[in-house]
């Protein structure tokens, strides 16, 4: 009987973009559920969009790209190495520009095969005004998208036990 060989991931070079929201926190978590497995490289990359400074979870006010780096490799570090088995290939990335374009430009530039973000789930006038990254991505790229929403916690619930709801396109 011949021997079988290994099956492959179907990915092997994850971009996770962040906002440092729970939706982003909980996509993070995923993308490192998928790569702890395999020798899949995580990409962690925050876009500083200062359009919209005032409106982001967290305000990074004239600040360098270094900087933004340090911040997205706290973060990272914090999510990634937190109860679970570490994710050696990882790397942090910052931009300042549109949060989209930028995505999908890194997203290409690195040859990822598959994008895992966080959704916030906007609805209404919200939606209309202001957007989505997360849908504006899911329109244009050209490999699939991994979107994760973090659901909102139950009072009965702690914030190691928030459940996620996934939905692939593409």
């Amino acid at each position: 009987m011949p021997l079988q060989a290994e099956p492959r991931p179907a990915f092997s070079n994850i971009l996770c973009p962040i906002d440092f929201s729970d939706p982003s926190r909980a996509a993070l978590r995923v993308a490192g559920d998928l790569a702890k497995d395999w020798a899949i490289r995580i990409t962690v990359f925050y876009v500083h969009d200062p359009t919209t400074a005032g409106m982001e979870p967290v305000a990074f006010p004239d600040v360098s790209l270094d900087d933004l780096r340090s911040e997205v490799h706290k973060f990272a570090v914090k999510v990634l190495h937190t109860g679970r088995a570490s994710v050696p290939t990882t790397r942090c990335v910052a931009a300042i520009g549109n949060p989209a374009r930028e995505i999908l430009k890194t997203a290409k530039r690195m040859r990822c095969d598959l994008i895992v973000m966080g959704s916030r789930g906007l609805g209404g006038v919200r939606r209309l005004l202001v957007g989505s990254t997360t849908d504006r991505v899911l329109r244009q790229a050209s490999i699939p998208v991994l979107a994760v929403r973090a659901q909102k916690r139950a009072r009965r619930q702690t914030r190691s036990r928030v459940k996620r709801t996934l939905r692939l396109v593409g």
